[in-house]
């Protein structure tokens, strides 16, 4: 009930715009914007889903300025009018779609910004930059055949948002009724986490404790489980 009840009094202090606290020391209550996840879409372009994490809602309407580079080489800028509440606590998300084109290929080093044009939209401005590699496999499978990927994941990521750093697999094909098998080996481990059904497959697995600082690389498997062969793209994203 406490904190239920600092939560509406931080909101109403928020919409009337007065401080949550004259105490540098404290820290400042408000919404605090954090960028949620990166995708693809079906033709390989980012998208970016801004959510959230503070504990006040941030109401409709406000504006971000947003930057995109791919491989060190910046490839977007632009401000994005965000039309719908993003409430408190990561609760929904709102999605950004880049007004020009932006595509990834092959391996990509995608690093995202996202600023508020209003400074008290965004108590934490320091979590708004995330940096994500992007691992474009075309595959071409064989009936009843296997084809296995390869990489290493680091470290890297998000600076301080706090979101949980994951490696997400994503299996897309042509042929609606075939079903494919997907399967994630992760380094130091013996247990192969396994998937099968219809495109897409997806799989998102928490990178543990020091599995960055082993050396190892993670494994793939993309298994056809029917009597032709399937044509598409694993996409791999990790920090």
């Amino acid at each position: 009930m406490l904190n239920r009840a600092l939560s509406l009094l931080a909101s109403c202090m928020f919409a009337f715009g007065i401080p949550a606290s004259s105490d540098s020391s404290q820290p400042t209550i408000g919404p605090d914007i954090v960028i949620k996840d990166l995708g693809v879409t079906e033709d390989m372009e980012i998208y970016v889903l801004l959510a959230n994490a503070g504990p006040v809602d941030l109401r409709e309407g406000f504006k971000v300025h947003v930057r995109i580079s791919v491989s060190n080489r910046r490839v977007s800028e632009f401000d994005h009018f965000v039309g719908e509440r993003l409430r408190a606590h990561l609760v929904n998300h709102a999605t950004i779609h880049p007004p020009y084109r932006v595509a990834v290929t092959g391996t990509s080093r995608v690093k995202v910004s996202v600023k508020p044009l209003s400074p008290s939209n965004d108590v934490r401005p320091e979590n708004n930059t995330v940096e994500r590699s992007f691992l474009i496999y075309p595959f071409r499978i064989g009936r009843r055949a296997k084809q296995e990927f390869s990489f290493p994941v680091s470290a890297r990521g998000v600076k301080g948002s706090g979101v949980d750093e994951k490696v997400k697999t994503e299996a897309r094909w042509d042929g609606g009724m075939a079903a494919l098998r997907l399967s994630v080996t992760r380094p130091g481990r013996s247990n192969v986490p396994t998937i099968s059904g219809k495109s897409p497959l997806r799989m998102e697995l928490p990178i543990l404790d020091g599995e960055t600082r082993r050396g190892g690389v993670w494994r793939v498997s993309v298994t056809n489980l029917i009597e032709r062969k399937v044509e598409g793209h694993l996409v791999v994203q990790h920090p």
